[in-house]
């Protein structure tokens, strides 16, 4: 099972509203619901740049219903079919 849609309205409003969210997908409407949990700078050949850490969300944080599956996310990035 993968993330499909905010199970309560917190979380809706969390992947809605703002341009620095902490709640994503991880790049589409299909992908999982991940978090972000760190960033770093680091020198590139342009310059600083900023790189992201993110983390599955399996539950809700907010009203603990299970979003998805670590093992269909983990076949979700290894780029096998869930």
């Amino acid at each position: 099972m993968l993330f499909t849609e905010p199970c309560c309205k917190v979380l809706k409003h969390c992947l809605e509203f703002g341009d620095d969210r902490a709640f994503h997908r991880a790049s589409g409407e299909t992908e999982p619901l991940m978090v972000r949990t760190m960033s770093s700078l680091y020198q590139a050949r342009a310059g600083q740049e900023r790189q992201f850490f993110d983390q599955a969300v399996i539950f809700c944080p907010f009203c603990g219903k299970q979003l998805q599956t670590p093992e269909d996310v983990a076949r979700y990035m290894r780029g096998e079919e869930v």
